[in-house]
């Protein structure tokens, strides 16, 4: 009897640790989102009390480095095949979304899709930004209207290859754009159901920023998932 209850606790305890998912893959998250000034604490639910925070290292200035070497990490674990749960995938495509390559991009989309195949419905908006932020990476158009660039990086994207792209890219300025947008192929129907706002709430917002100089992008407010 007590050889069973023990067979059986061991069994609830490593439930419970595939639930709770990788802690390598958390506390990369938890650092990449430190070093962007969200002070998630070490369960990366929480948050941390504002003493806390400001105890925190400035990584502002050097990220973009730690950025590559968490990548580094997250594709160890990857061909280890210990990242198992659908936080360890959602984690692990956020970090790649933070990357540098239209592979990054690509290869956080196809994790956010594992997430939400795994049960966290809530990478379906995060499936979206990945493409979206994919497309635009390799100078096509992005189909949601998620990615709000600055027109001089928008021309960077599209006209990699030209001579001079950064002189020209300058004199695009500054101003918020959707660009490249591939407006007709996904209906207002199909952007609220990965919680990304309508095409014209999109454009009001890129209106407003021009006026302002202060982009806000629309939030979905009566978006939920199942």
């Amino acid at each position: 009897m007590r050889i069973f209850l023990l067979v059986l606790c061991c069994l609830f305890a490593t439930r419970a640790v595939r639930a709770q998912g990788n802690p390598s893959i958390r506390a990369l998250f938890v650092e990449d989102q430190r070093d962007r000034g969200i002070p998630y604490a070490d369960d990366a639910v929480h948050m941390l009390p504002k003493a806390e925070a400001d105890k925190l290292p400035d990584h502002s200035e050097d990220f973009g480095l730690r950025d590559v070497g968490r990548l580094k990490q997250i594709k160890t674990l990857l061909e280890n095949g210990t990242l198992q749960t659908a936080h360890d995938f959602r984690y692990a495509a956020i970090l790649f979304q933070h990357g540098q390559q239209p592979d990054d991009y690509l290869m956080a989309h196809v994790l956010a899709v594992r997430a939400v195949c795994l049960g966290n419905l809530s990478s379906q908006n995060l499936a979206a930004l990945t493409l979206d932020r994919y497309l635009q990476s390799i100078g096509r158009g992005q189909i949601f209207g998620s990615q709000y660039l600055t027109e001089s990086y928008a021309y960077k994207l599209q006209h990699s290859t030209e001579k001079d792209v950064d002189k020209k890219a300058a004199e695009k300025g500054e101003g918020d754009t959707l660009q490249p947008y591939n407006e007709t192929l996904v209906p207002d129907s199909l952007r609220h159901a990965f919680c990304i706002a309508s095409l014209a709430e999109q454009k009001t917002a890129v209106e407003a920023a021009r006026k302002t100089k202060n982009l806000e992008i629309p939030v979905v407010k009566d978006c939920h998932f199942k």
